[in-house]
This record gives structure tokens, C-alpha cells and sequence, in this order.
């Protein structure tokens, strides 16, 4: 029997031969929608954890479901927190109430970057402007990107955040004088306070994600972060922990600059592919160029291009092939921002960069994709939310979404019935959230409108598989496995 029929059978019986009892739920909230990827962890000390995500109304609109906490038993609210714009970024968890139940970062547009009791719901600090100027401090007035925990570098007990803020979002698309330099900057974990900061060294914007990891073993920590945008070139850079403490940045290793009017927005992830026992660096430039680098000496180990492909989102890794070197699997808009039409999904040779298959399947989204081995052959499944309309025309309104499965060899449908709705930018999650030793899937959907960037109600929506959730380390999330772009 071939691989299509085998792959059929397996995931026909994961989808209509559910135990009779699954735990599955649907919540749903209208008018609102969700850019936010999903993330888990005990809330209300049940044994069961719960979902946060981030959510709002369409752009620059205020709404009292900025953040959202959901019972991961049953799919009930815990709480919520307003926004006044909408939230996007996926849920970091520290305890800085010390009680013993993570509390929540969130970030979103419109400068807001806050921390919620993990419990309550209830404000514990939010980020306020520091200066009216447009100097380094006052810059720090735009959107948030996610944040990544750091070290403890104010000494009180909680681990701070390393994070981004960039992006006139009233600058037109080839505007290139609005434009101000993106920031870079370590928070106070406990109270939100900047303990350093500098803006880009090439005084450009920046989105990218940084990644804080001790490539060389030597104790210090290095930082890879990114410039540039849809339409603007940018770079991407590494400095260490000391130099941004020093706040000055100026002096940062320029490892990458394409100048092809694109700049670095997806979040590079970060894995040993040379297997020499230290990780090494993936990174995507907008344009659709991919780029692997040694992570101790940043030489070139292999460069791909796909043409007419912009690249937004992240990619996951996992073992794609037969051998034992990571590989990654990419999701790409094709055609040009902000006039995307359709999707391509490319894997791609951890070992030598090749592409081992091409889909093209969908049309633009821009969520990232989550992997794991489904099937236990040694070999990982990729699960990606896909939209499909009217590409060429960009008509949304009569949209319909479901997440499908990619391998190198076959592409196969895992929710076999398609939802009227759009996924825009959300990665789904998986994990065991009951302890039971079964895979569960949390992803989102929005409903349909006829402009895709927009909102009119929101379904956060869980599946239990009748699959054993594997007990090795996966990218079962955004950011990967730790969230913050390692694996």
C-alpha cells in the first residue's frame, strides 16, 4: 500500500473515530478576532491547563477583549483585559506576583506591553511613555513585538524581557520619511521598567522577534534581531547582552544585508545543522531569500531563494527527511505586500538548504506552522492553517479555513470540514493540557469579512487527538518549543 492510502486511513481515524469522550470545546466572542497565537498554562490551579490569547477589534479600535483567559476544560472565560488597539503577540508567562500561578505579557499596537495576574485578570503594570521627544526614549512609542524572557539583570527575583519596539503604522508603503528607528531594549520583568535600550544601528524600523541565546558557550549571551520591513531594506544584526546593557548597540555584527527593498521580519529560528554540538541560525529575509549561518563563526552554510514569495512567518523545524539534521518548513505569501493572492509551502534541506517539495496550497495567510510525528515513523508532520477565496481578487467574504498536514511526499486535509472563516496570522498550539497523555490542538478562526485584515467575531476552538502526545521536544507552538526561536 502507498503512502496516500496510509496516510488517509490514519488520519480518517483520528478525525471520525474520536474516543467517545473526547475533550473538545468551542468558544466564541463576536465582533472581536484574534491575530494571537494561542499559549497554556494553569490559571485557576485545576491540574488542566488554560489558554491565553490576545484579541481586539479592527485597527486602532478599543474593545474590552484585549486579552483573554479560557478554561481549558470546558472553554469558558477566566477573565479578560481591555485594549485599546488590538493585541497581537502570543502570552509570556513569569510568576511576578509570586504566588505561585504564571502571570501574563501581552503586546499589541499602539505601544501597549502589560502584565496581568495569571489569576485575576487584574493589571500588575503597563508600559507608559517615557518622553514626548523623538529621542531614544521617546521612540519607544510604537507597536510591541513579542518579547523573549532573559536573565534576571535587575536582581529582584524575576526573570526580565528582551523586546522590540518599531513601526509608524500611519507611514504609507512607500513612504520612506515617516519612518523612525526601531528599539531594542531589556525590561523590568517585575514592574515594566527600561533597564537599557538603543535604537537600530542603521537607524532603521524594526518587527523581528529577538533571540537571546549563548551561541559560543562562553557565558554571555548573544542577541540577534533584525531591521527593515515589507517595502524597506533592512539587516540582520548580533550584539551580546553587554553591549545592549551599555546601552549602545552601534557596534553590532552585521550578518546579513540583501538591499532588495526588503528588510528581516520573520523570526529567525535557531538549531544545530552542522551538528557540531552548537546551534547555528536561520534567517529569512522578506524577499524570499533563506540563509543558514554557523552560530560560533556566522559563515554562510547555505542560501536559498524562492522567487515571488515574500516570507512573513517563522518557520518550523523538525525532521522532515530520513536524516538526523533539523529541517525547516516554510510558509510564504505569494505575489507582493500588500496585495498578496495565494500560498506556498516549501520544505527545505536542514543539511544543504535544497528544497525537497513545493505545495501550493491556500491563499495568503501568514501564520507560522507547528510540527510534530504524528504517525510514529520517524519522520515529523507539518500542521498549517490555510485560507481559501478568491485570491486573485482578494474577495474574503465567502472565505473558508482548515489546517492541513504536510509532508516532503503528500499534503493531506486534517479538519475535513472546512469552516466558513479566515485564520490571518494565528499558529496554532499543541500540547497535553489534561495530563492524559493525548494530543490537544487549540487554533483559531475569525469570521469572514471581505477585507481579510478584518474582524467581525472570533472562535478559539480545542481538538483532542486519539494520538499519544510524543514525549520528545517538538515545535508545538510559536517561537518554538521554549518560545523564544530555539530548538
Amino acid at each position: 500500500m502507498n503512502k496516500v492510502p496510509l496516510i488517509f486511513l490514519l488520519f480518517f481515524t483520528i478525525i471520525a473515530c474520536q474516543p467517545e469522550k473526547p475533550d473538545r470545546w468551542e468558544m466564541a466572542i463576536p465582533v472581536i478576532g484574534s491575530n494571537s497565537s494561542p499559549r497554556a498554562t494553569d490559571l485557576n490551579q485545576d491540574g488542566v491547563q488554560d489558554i491565553i490569547v490576545g484579541a481586539g477589534r479592527n485597527e486602532f479600535q478599543a474593545s474590552k477583549y484585549g486579552v483573554i483567559a479560557i478554561n481549558g476544560v470546558n472553554g469558558d472565560t477566566l477573565w479578560t483585559y481591555p485594549c485599546i488597539d488590538q493585541i497581537y503577540g502570543a502570552a509570556v508567562f513569569l510568576d511576578i506576583s509570586k504566588d505561585g500561578t504564571d502571570d501574563v505579557v501581552m503586546v499589541g499596537r499602539d505601544r501597549q506591553l502589560f502584565a496581568l495576574n495569571g489569576k485575576s485578570g487584574d493589571l500588575i503594570w503597563k508600559y507608559e511613555i517615557q518622553s514626548n521627544e523623538y529621542d531614544k526614549l521617546g521612540l519607544v512609542r510604537f507597536n510591541f513585538y513579542n518579547p523573549v524572557l532573559v536573565d534576571d539583570y535587575s536582581n529582584d527575583g524575576i526573570r526580565d524581557l528582551l523586546v522590540v519596539n518599531g513601526g509608524n503604522v500611519r507611514a504609507a508603503p512607500s513612504d520612506s520619511i515617516n519612518r523612525y528607528p526601531g528599539t531594542l531594549m531589556i525590561m523590568d520583568g517585575a514592574n515594566g521598567d527600561i533597564i537599557a535600550l538603543d535604537t537600530m544601528p542603521d537607524g532603521r524600523e524594526s518587527y523581528l522577534t529577538p533571540t537571546y541565546h549563548d551561541f559560543d558557550g562562553d557565558g554571555i549571551k548573544e542577541i540577534i534581531f533584525g531591521t527593515g520591513g515589507e517595502t524597506i531594506t533592512g539587516a540582520l544584526y548580533i550584539t551580546d547582552e553587554k553591549a545592549l546593557l551599555a546601552n549602545d548597540i552601534s557596534k553590532s555584527i552585521k550578518v546579513l544585508e540583501i538591499n532588495n527593498g526588503h528588510g528581516f521580519i520573520a523570526p529567525p529560528v535557531v538549531t544545530d545543522l552542522n551538528m557540531d554540538g552548537t546551534k547555528d541560525i536561520i534567517a529569512l529575509d522578506h524577499g524570499g531569500i533563506i540563509t543558514a549561518f554557523d552560530g560560533q563563526t556566522l559563515q554562510e552554510l547555505w542560501s536559498r531563494t524562492v522567487d515571488n514569495v515574500e516570507l512573513n512567518a517563522q518557520p518550523s523545524v523538525g525532521n522532515y527527511n530520513k536524516d538526523d539534521i533539523p529541517d525547516i518548513f516554510i510558509n510564504g505569501a505569494e505575489g507582493k505586500w500588500p496585495k498578496n493572492s495565494g500560498s506556498a509551502q516549501f520544505f527545505l534541506d536542514g543539511s544543504n538548504g535544497e528544497i525537497m517539495a513545493r505545495y501550493d496550497i491556500g491563499c495568503a495567510g501568514f501564520a507560522s506552522s507547528i510540527s510534530l510525528d504524528i504517525d510514529k515513523d520517524g519522520i515529523e508532520e507539518v500542521l498549517l492553517p490555510v485560507n481559501k477565496y478568491d485570491c486573485r481578487r482578494n474577495n474574503t467574504l465567502y472565505t473558508t479555513t482548515w489546517l492541513h498536514l504536510f509532508e516532503v511526499d503528500t499534503a493531506y486535509q486534517l479538519t475535513q470540514t472546512l469552516i466558513a472563516g479566515k485564520n490571518i496570522s494565528s499558529t496554532p498550539f499543541i500540547g497535553d493540557l489534561d495530563a492524559d497523555e493525548r494530543i490537544d490542538l487549540v487554533y483559531i478562526v475569525n469570521a469572514n469579512v471581505r477585507v481579510i485584515y478584518e474582524f467581525l467575531g472570533l472562535r478559539v476552538k480545542r481538538l483532542e487527538l486519539d494520538v499519544r502526545m510524543p514525549k520528545e521536544e517538538c515545535w508545538n507552538q510559536y517561537l518554538g518549543p521554549s518560545a523564544n526561536n530555539v530548538y
